[in-house]
């Protein structure tokens, strides 16, 4: 429930990442590039997430 909410929230902001991250895949050299700076973008998207939420995130155990 929580992490639907938290989706729900940031809909637009996801949807804006993935499509900024599909476009330049079409570039021969570039989209060697594109998995790098989508792992990026995402992990930071995922981030300013978590942090704009009263949504607390479980951390995994540490191995």
């Amino acid at each position: 429930e929580a992490v639907l909410r938290l989706r729900r929230a940031n809909a637009g902001r996801i949807w804006l990442a993935g499509t900024a991250m599909a476009l330049p895949l079409s570039l021969p050299v570039v989209n060697l590039l594109v998995p790098i700076l989508g792992v990026a973008v995402f992990t930071h998207q995922f981030h300013r997430m978590a942090g704009d939420s009263v949504i607390a995130v479980p951390r995994s155990p540490a191995l």
